[in-house]
């Protein structure tokens, strides 16, 4: 399987066609009709699909939150969607039985290259945070015409744990696991406790400052 440059109208389509494969596979027969090539064709077409989802220099954590901001263009509703659906998948490749694919560091960088352009005029201080959303449903052409573009600041919070639980499944993704765990942090702070994975990134985190201390 492989996407032949799509055009930059069509990269959020074919993300949900991938997402819904995804969704929709029997992991143990691909498993065993392929080997782990499924899941590695799956990553090549998803490392593909940079369009929308962009290309931005590097930066580190938070310029907006202790710092006086600079101005840069806004994060547009496609690259949003792009970044969302890209954080997604990327999770849901991680959680797959069998070793990493050989994409999977690359498609994590893409998606951290994303996160630190939405941070680059993201306050988080300024809104009120929920984790709380309703069930995602399959995508189809119908909802694919209907769904509302999210949130910056709640997209940051699910992007955050997304690609954080996607780190941990590789030994290769110790430095994206560096930079995220404080992001996941403050996140669970945001809401206050109530996203479980954030929640138990602080509680291993103080488990672990604690432990040193007595060493």
């Amino acid at each position: 399987m492989m996407l032949l440059v799509p055009r930059d109208d069509e990269v959020l389509s074919w993300m949900r066609v991938l997402e819904n494969i995804l969704d929709v596979v029997d992991p143990a027969k691909m498993e065993s009709s392929t080997g782990s090539e499924w899941r590695a064709a799956v990553g090549r077409c998803v490392s593909s699909l940079q369009g929308n989802t962009g290309k931005y220099p590097h930066r580190h954590l938070f310029p907006t939150m202790n710092r006086q901001l600079v101005t840069h263009p806004p994060a547009s509703p496609s690259f949003l969607a792009g970044l969302q659906l890209k954080s997604r998948i990327v999770v849901k490749l991680s959680l797959l039985p069998g070793p990493a694919i050989p994409a999977f560091d690359v498609l994590l960088s893409q998606c951290l290259v994303g996160l630190r352009h939405l941070e680059k005029n993201l306050v988080l201080s300024e809104f009120s945070f929920s984790i709380q959303s309703p069930p995602r449903r399959r995508h189809t052409s119908y909802s694919s015409r209907e769904e509302s573009t999210p949130e910056a600041h709640d997209l940051w919070g699910e992007a955050v744990v997304s690609l954080w639980r996607a780190s941990m499944t590789s030994e290769g993704s110790r430095g994206a696991w560096d930079e995220l765990t404080p992001r996941v942090l403050i996140w669970g702070m945001l809401v206050d406790g109530e996203d479980q994975s954030a929640e138990w990134a602080r509680r291993e985190v103080v488990r672990n400052v604690t432990t040193n201390r007595r060493v």
